[in-house]
């Protein structure tokens, strides 16, 4: 739990360099973010591609991140993938969905994907990905088969 906090005290940080810090100056109080529906947890096999939907009404100067829990790592802050691997990609609809997607998963892609908004306190909610199957590749000439 204690890397957590660092991950989060870690996306707050990020936040504030990458896109400023919110005006707290500002002469109307700015409606608190919320999330609208759930993160649903999802079956895969390996090798598809899946996606997680994080919803959030009246974000405002508040900022999203995806977190891959159970390996520690931040994944994407606002439209900017953080991690290095490049099966991962964000997209924002423009305006209250972000869409997290891992192509080709991996058994190790398993686990609690959180999504969060930099709130004081913080808010989050999570889905979790569950990859079953295996993976084989057979090469006859050029051709790769995935069961």
């Amino acid at each position: 739990m204690g890397f957590l906090v660092a991950v989060t005290t870690y996306f707050l940080w990020a936040t504030c360099l990458l896109q400023g810090a919110k005006s707290s100056g500002s002469k109307e109080p700015e409606v608190e973010p919320d999330f609208t529906e759930p993160i649903p947890n999802v079956t895969v096999s390996v090798g598809r591609d899946v996606k997680l939907a994080c919803v959030v009404e009246n974000l405002g100067s508040y900022r999203i991140a995806w977190i891959h829990t159970d390996r520690y790592t931040l994944l994407t802050l606002q439209n900017r993938v953080i991690t290095r691997n490049p099966r991962f990609s964000i997209t924002h609809n423009g305006h209250r969905t972000w869409t997290l997607y891992i192509r080709e998963v991996e058994e190790r892609d398993s686990g609690e994907y959180m999504c969060q908004i930099n709130t004081s306190p913080m808010k989050s909610q999570s889905g979790f990905i569950s990859v079953v199957g295996y993976f084989i590749q057979e090469i006859d000439g050029n051709n790769v088969m995935r069961l």
